[in-house]
Formats: structure tokens, sequence, C-alpha cells
């Protein structure tokens, strides 16, 4: 807690990790040296702090110094070559190209070590504000909450009532968190890409077993863990959505589960060219096989965010989900008709609704009404079609609008 005075011995610790810096001899060549993270707090781990221009015994903020190896008399040095992501190294071979997708491909530095006290290797002392500690240590703390239910899942232990009502108090407080007065905070969503917390929730999903006896209490959590990661889409920030892009094909694993992954990866997709251009066929399909299986309105959403992009039609994805919807297999939509059309005629100031392709009928004013509280599940699903139907035809798509 004391002031730190120049060439005073220090350690360095990453926040992040809470490990120190250390400098440690090459396995493969004593004579050079290589920085890393260490837990131990040996003479590795120890510095010292030069200043370029000393105007007092003490450091101040926004200093310029050059940092010292204490044990080995080595000066830490900018190298020029950029340092490869992390993330980048470890995509394998046969990764899909949502796997692929780089959130962010601004070049990042990397620090080695040199005998020679260099001119230009001067580092800034800089003040963290109280806040951003305060909102640091918040995320940080999360932590080891969630990987404590990690490791209780990897033991296949039970998740108990009163472990899953933690949890989900813990969730909602994260999700919370990251919209202050309406509005999302970047710098509080840029805390969960950092720490590696986003990483987590998805380990945390991962986990989920529905054979389980107490798969009631891990669905809680689960429902929980998609909210914050919903909320951590809010703000329309490209490097958040590209982030989480790559599970893209692990949460559809998820989709049709009541976990409310279809709303997280909807607000996912919704106006991002980068990964709607990177959703397959495949992945439609399997949007359209829960269809079948349940008419259920988010699906229809989903399909909508990929027929219009950003105010600009997407004409291949609407052309083949008009295929799919329309031709292949129509008994999943709602149909629609006007009273003239239909045998025997019936009013024809009138439109209606059938459910069943067409062996019943219901006029639309009787279908509609009194749903203006609290609307069916039938009303939002024709609701939700009909928006689908116009952004099918949206930029005037003359295949669809033909069929």
């Amino acid at each position: 807690g004391e002031v730190m005075r120049w060439e005073q011995r220090c350690r360095l610790r990453h926040a992040c990790t809470r490990q120190y810096l250390a400098l440690l001899p090459k396995e493969n060549d004593t004579r050079q040296y290589e920085l890393s993270l260490s837990t131990h707090t040996g003479l590795s781990t120890v510095f010292r702090m030069f200043p370029v221009i000393q105007e007092g015994d003490h450091i101040t903020f926004d200093s310029y110094c050059r940092i010292e190896h204490v044990e080995s008399g080595q000066w830490l040095h900018a190298l020029t070559t950029d340092y490869p992501r992390k993330a980048n190294r470890q995509i394998p071979p046969s990764a899909t190209s949502m796997e692929r997708l780089e959130w962010d491909d601004a070049p990042l530095k990397q620090i080695g070590s040199s005998e020679q006290m260099n001119y230009d290797d001067a580092f800034t002392i800089q003040e963290v504000q109280e806040q951003h500690v305060d909102i640091f240590n918040y995320v940080a703390g999360m932590i080891p909450v969630i990987q404590q239910y990690i490791a209780i899942r990897n033991q296949n232990r039970q998740v108990t009532t009163k472990m899953a009502e933690k949890l989900k108090k813990a969730l909602i407080e994260l999700g919370d968190f990251q919209i202050v007065n309406g509005e999302a905070v970047k710098n509080r969503q840029k805390l969960l890409r950092n720490l590696r917390l986003l990483d987590l929730l998805v380990e945390l999903l991962k986990r989920y077993d529905p054979r389980c006896s107490d798969a009631k209490n891990q669905k809680v959590v689960c429902c929980h863990a998609y909210r914050a990661l919903e909320l951590y889409l809010v703000g329309d920030s490209r490097k958040n959505e590209l982030y989480v892009a790559k599970y893209i094909p692990f949460y559809q694993t998820q989709i049709g589960q009541d976990l409310n992954a279809e709303t997280m990866v909807m607000e996912l997709v919704r106006d991002n060219r980068k990964i709607v251009d990177r959703i397959e066929e495949a992945q439609i399909d399997i949007f359209v096989d829960f269809l079948k299986e349940k008419r259920d309105f988010r699906y229809l959403d989903f399909l909508g965010v990929l027929c219009v992009c950003d105010g600009v039609a997407i004409p291949s994805n609407q052309v083949y989900i008009a295929k799919k919807i329309l031709q292949e297999t129509r008994s999943i939509v709602f149909l629609t008709e006007v009273g003239s059309a239909l045998k025997p005629a019936r009013d024809f100031n009138q439109v209606f609704v059938s459910q069943d392709q067409g062996k019943t009928w219901t006029a639309l004013r009787e279908f509609s009404a009194n749903q203006e509280r609290r609307p069916s599940a039938e009303f939002c699903f024709l609701q939700r079609q009909l928006d689908l139907f116009g952004k099918l035809c949206y930029g005037r798509n003359k295949y669809v609008t033909d069929v």
C-alpha cells in the first residue's frame, strides 16, 4: 500500500489470471529468455522500474519507464513481430466456417527481453479509475461461481434446488450488470469477453443433460445463462456478436429444449452479414425440422432474420426458405384466403384462416378477437408468419412472389 519508488523491487500481477509476470530461460537454450505467467513468487517474478526522465524519487502516474528483470539483468523489450491470437492458433483443420470466424483483426504486439536497455523500450504507467477496478473485480468474482458449478457437473453430482437458486441469482445479476439505465455498457460487456466468462457460460451450457433426475434445476441455470448471453448482445456491438458466433453450431443443439436458446441465437444473427453469410443450408433445415414438430413463432423469427440483413435482401436465403416451407413442407404454415375463393364461397369481404391445410376455415376477425392483452400462440404464429412472408418477398424477389 506504500508509494512506490524508482528502482524499488516489485512484482507485476496479471489482473485476469492473478498470476505474476515472470522471465524464465528457454528450455532448449538457457541463454535466451521468454516471458510467461507464474503462480510462484520467486526471483523470476521480480522487476525494477527505471525512469526515462526522473523528476523525483516516487513513481507518478503517466511516467515513462524502462523495466529490468532483477535476476537476469534483462530488459523488457517490444518485439517487431505480431503476436498470434491463441484462439486462432487452436482452430482445428476440420473447423466450420462459423468456428473460423475472427471476432477481432486488430494486431497484438509481443513483448520479449533484451540484454541491452534500448532507448525506445519505454512503458507508460497509467492510472486505472476506481470504478473500473470495481467492475473488474465484480466480473472476476463471477468466475469461481461458474467454475464451481461446472466442476460439480463434471463429477456427475446432483444440482440441488438451493444450488440452482444461488446460481440463478448470480446469472440474473450478471445480465443486469451489463445494462445501466436501459443502455448497454460496452466496457462491462468487454470484461466478460476479456476474462473469458463467455466461454465459461458456454461450458456451463454444455453440461446440461435432460436425462438426469435434476434436469429441472439444470434447466433453470441454463435459461438464465442464455439470458446473460442475450443481454451481452444488446448494444449492436459487432465484436460482441462475432466473439460468441463461433458457438452457433453448439447453440443449435439446444434449440427446442426450452432453454431460450432460440431467442439468443436470433439476436446474435440479426443484421450481422458476416454471421448470416456463414449460416449453411443444413442449419436452416434444422429450424424447418423444428417447425414440423412444433409451430413455434420463434423459429419463424429466426428464418426472417436470414432473409433480410440490415435492410438488404439476401435472395439465396429467401429462395431456399421459400422452397422449404412453401413447397416441400407446406403443412408448416397457416393458410389464408378471401371468402369468395373458398368452396363453398363465403363472405367475400372477409379473410379466412386455416390451421389444418384447408379442412376448416375461421374468419380472421374471429381468429384475432380478444388478442390484444394476451395473444394466443396461434395468433403469434400467424403474425410472425405474415412478417416472414414480407421478408421473403423483400427486394421484389420474383421467385418467391411467384410461389
